[in-house]
């Protein structure tokens, strides 16, 4: 009996002719299906975390392309978002440069008419005391004060001269000697306003506030093209002077032909370098002169289409705290 159970397990070698045999044991037999059972089971559970993780790689794929279709959304909505910001900036710019355009031209408005209304006042106050002259003593003492150059040529005349009605008509010349003014113009907010011109945001030329050469002279108004004119555009600031309509036209001499001289101030903060850049335009030399202006009517301006490169500005001090002062001096 113990024969056969060795002849039965006795190894398939043995049929064949090997010399090496062996023979497996029950606790041998048990401990291989164990691990045979064992090997399958981690097969298994290899297998199925395989699958996890193939279906999380596909689960993190998708998750990726919604991740890509959201950022591409963000980012489709953030430029919307920024076109609409600048849009709306531009829109906020705009306005208030046209408010700020507006402004400037109400007040030229208002200038205008404070200029009316002062030429009214005056010629009401001469008619008043013209009126006044024919029944006031006093009145006629001062009218006749005022004309004491009339009065003293008048008594030059010989008695012989004065009917009974009065004195014969006297015509006399009349000399207008020459006329000067000086007037400085501070322009502030230089960078911002040049900034817009070159944008164009901002209108130029700026306009100073009117002034006149004397109590009874020519009235005048500077220019400035803040980015250049003509030769000058976009590297250099333009400066000149026109000759505006005024009160005392009509008893002007005209053509006028009237020396201007323009000088930028220097702003250093050591007065012993300050130098101020001068620059004269001379219409007496070769020139027909200036007719008298009417109104609305736009006479020529006269100046400099370079008057200064704008990198020279800052380098040479002429600018600071973002303003810059110009002085005219004319003589007519």
């Amino acid at each position: 009996m113990a024969d056969e159970k060795k002849k039965l397990l006795a190894s398939p070698d043995d049929d064949l002719g090997y010399k090496n045999k062996g023979i497996i044991s029950n606790d041998e037999e048990h401990d291989l299906s164990f691990a045979l059972k064992i090997i399958k089971e981690q097969g298994d559970l290899l297998k199925t975390m395989q699958n996890d993780m193939d279906e999380q790689r596909s689960l993190n794929a998708k998750l990726s392309s919604k991740l890509e279709d959201l950022t591409r959304d963000i980012q489709i909505l953030n430029d919307s978002h920024s076109k609409e910001t600048i849009k709306k900036d531009e829109q906020i710019d705009k306005l208030k440069n046209t408010l700020e355009a507006k402004t400037e031209f109400q007040a030229s408005l208002i200038d205008e008419l404070r200029y009316q209304i002062q030429s009214m006042r005056n010629k009401m106050d001469s008619k008043r005391l013209t009126e006044n002259g024919t029944s006031s003593g006093k009145a006629i003492v001062k009218h006749n004060e005022i004309l004491s150059p009339t009065k003293k040529l008048l008594r030059n005349n010989s008695e012989d001269s004065i009917s009974s009605n009065g004195s014969n008509p006297c015509l006399l010349s009349r000399t207008i000697g020459p006329q000067r003014a000086e007037y400085v113009w501070r322009i502030n907010a230089f960078t911002k306003k040049l900034k817009r011109i070159q944008s164009n945001s901002y209108d130029d030329p700026s306009r100073s506030e009117p002034f006149v050469t004397g109590p009874n002279g020519y009235r005048l108004s500077m220019w400035a093209y803040l980015n250049g004119r003509g030769k000058g555009f976009d590297k250099c600031l333009a400066v000149y002077v026109r000759i505006m309509a005024g009160e005392y036209d009509p008893v002007l001499p005209w053509p006028i032909k009237p020396c201007y001289t323009f000088q930028l101030i220097s702003q250093a903060q050591d007065a012993n370098k300050r130098l101020d850049l001068v620059r004269v335009r001379d219409l007496s030399v070769k020139h027909s002169g200036i007719s008298r202006p009417q109104k609305d009517d736009k006479s020529i301006i006269v100046g400099f289409d370079d008057f200064i490169v704008h990198e020279d500005l800052e380098k040479k001090e002429y600018l600071a705290d973002d303003s810059l002062f110009i002085k005219c001096i004319v003589e007519i």
